[in-house]
Order: structure tokens, then sequence, then C-alpha cells
């Protein structure tokens, strides 16, 4: 069901932002974020499902004429963990698609858009008896940032994503505040 909607939404949004006189540049970005429910817990640190690192890269659009702007990215989030008693290690990762629409103001850009995070999965591996893998159901969630354009190729974003990871009935909070760093060309 989710792919049914989510799918046409996004192409929506490209067909709609590609149709009027724009500029489309390609970019690259990468962040840190904080958030959802533990996953594993250590004296060290804890593996919390919003993911903690993110690469990505995509597109930025701004129309001609006009205070609006449209990104669309595709990334890998992930965080690992390791722990000594048991010996191991845990890994979160997912591969968020995410479109967002803006409306800037001179250097600094708010909005919101969607984020569809396919293939999120948690793995848990000790050692001596091997990993387990839990595969969550592709997700669908929304996001609100705020975007700082230091200059007209690095931006600053600060991000709030709200998310679930679902499999057979268990529902994981992914929900994650992050701060993005961005280089357009």
């Amino acid at each position: 069901m989710k792919n049914k909607i989510v799918i046409p939404v996004l192409i929506l949004i490209g067909v709609f932002a590609t149709s009027v006189s724009a500029e489309v540049r390609p970019m690259v970005m990468g962040g840190l974020y904080f958030g959802g429910d533990d996953l594993v817990q250590t004296t060290a640190e804890d593996l919390k499902a919003g993911g903690l690192l993110y690469i990505g890269a995509g597109i930025l659009i701004e129309p001609e004429n006009s205070n609006l702007v449209y990104q669309a990215t595709l990334g890998y989030k992930w965080d690992t963990v390791e722990f000594d008693i048991p010996a191991g290690d845990s890994t979160i990762s997912s591969n968020p698609l995410e479109v967002t629409a803006y409306v800037r103001t001179d250097k600094v850009r708010l909005g919101g858009g969607l984020a569809y995070h396919m293939k999120p999965e948690w793995e848990f591996c000790l050692v001596g008896s091997g990993c387990d893998t839990i595969k969550f159901d592709d997700a669908v969630g929304f996001i609100v940032e705020g975007v700082w354009d230091v200059s007209r190729n690095v931006a600053i974003g600060f991000r709030f994503t709200s998310i679930d990871y679902e499999i057979q009935g268990l529902t994981v909070d992914a929900n994650n505040i992050g701060v993005n760093f961005g280089f357009v060309f």
C-alpha cells in the first residue's frame, strides 16, 4: 500500500518541479542524526533506531522567478555499536529516498517533505554465535527542515524526521533529529 502512495507522489513532484524553467544542480550531503528507540544499550554508547551517520546525493531544483526550491536525495544511513559482554556488534541501516519542498527567504529555506526508507534492517552479531538480521518493511515518514545556505554551494540543514519501522506488527520508533552538511555543484 505504501509504494502505491509514495512512488506516484514522488513522480508527480519530480514532473512538476522539472516542468517549469528551473536550474537543476547536483548535490552531495552528509549528516549526523540522533533519536529513536534504543535497540542496543552498552556502557559506552547506545544503538538507536534513528541512526547516526548519513551520506547521500541528489539534485536541487530552483525554478526561475520563484522562492520555492525542491530537493530530491538518495542516501545511506547507518549506525554501529560494539560491545564486550557478550562480545559482538550491532548495526541499523536504511536507504532513504527523500523529497522536500522549501520556501526560500534570502539565505534561509524552510520546508518539509516525504522520506521513504528502503530496506531498513537491524543486524545483531555475537562472537561465536553468528548474526541475526531483522529486515523491516519499507517505511514512509515526514520531514520538517530548516536550511541555511551559507553560500551558493554550501548549506547546513537542521531536520526532524518522523518515521516508524515495522515488521509483523512490531513497530520501532525511528524518529530523529539531525544536522546535514551539503555541497551543491
